[in-house]
C-alpha cells in the first residue's frame, strides 16, 4: 500500500472482491474506500489480538520473582524491519552492557551481521525462525522489547509480542 498510489487502488479495490476480510483494529476500516466502507464493513470480521486482563495478571507474577541479573538480555522477537528499533539495538550494545537477543527475519541482514562480528559475547542472533521454536526463543532474555515505531499498524491495535509477553509474564 504505501508503494504507489497505483498500488493503493488496486489493493483497495480488489479486496471487495473477497468474501470476508479480517481486521485487528477497527481502524484499518479507514484504510479503505471511503465510498463503500458500509459494504466493506458487512464482510469485515474484527479479530481482537489484545490481551484480556487475565493476562495482564500474569504480570504480577514477574513482581514475585528475583531481581533482574545486572547484565541481562532484551529480546527483540518479530520481524525486525524498523530502523529506530536496529538503532536501538546499536546503542544498547554500544553504551550498556546489556545482552540483546534478535529473533525474526529482517530488512537489515547486512548491519545485523556486522553487529554479531562487533559484539560476538551480547548480540544472538537467531534470524527467520519457525512458530513452534517460539517457546524456546522467549527462554533465551529476561526482558521483551515492546517499544514500537509510529506507525499505523502499531498505533491502532495491539501488537502481537506486548500480548505475548502479557500473556507469559515476561517483563516488558
Amino acid at each position: 500500500q504505501s508503494k504507489s498510489l497505483a498500488f493503493r487502488v488496486l489493493h483497495n479495490s480488489l479486496i471487495y472482491f473477497s468474501d470476508y476480510v479480517f481486521v485487528t483494529s477497527p481502524g484499518f476500516c479507514v484504510e479503505y474506500l471511503p465510498f463503500l466502507y458500509d459494504d466493506f464493513m458487512k464482510k469485515t470480521l474484527f479479530i481482537s489480538n489484545a490481551p484480556t486482563i487475565s493476562h495482564y495478571k500474569n504480570l504480577e507474577q514477574y513482581h514475585s520473582k528475583k531481581d533482574l541479573p545486572e547484565i541481562f538480555t532484551i529480546g527483540f522477537v518479530g520481524n525486525l524491519r524498523d530502523y529506530d528499533h536496529l538503532r536501538a539495538i546499536e546503542n544498547l550494545l554500544e553504551k550498556t552492557k546489556i545482552s540483546i537477543l534478535q529473533a525474526g527475519a529482517s530488512d537489515f541482514g547486512l548491519e545485523l551481521s556486522e553487529l554479531q562480528e562487533r559484539f560476538p559475547n551480547r548480540f544472538i542472533r537467531i534470524g527467520s525462525y519457525h512458530e513452534n521454536d517460539l517457546s524456546s526463543i522467549y527462554g533465551k532474555f529476561h526482558v521483551m522489547w515492546c517499544a514500537y515505531p509510529d506507525t499505523y499498524n502499531y498505533r491502532n491495535h495491539v501488537a502481537r509480542r506486548l500480548h505475548e509477553a502479557c500473556f507469559l509474564g515476561i517483563p516488558l
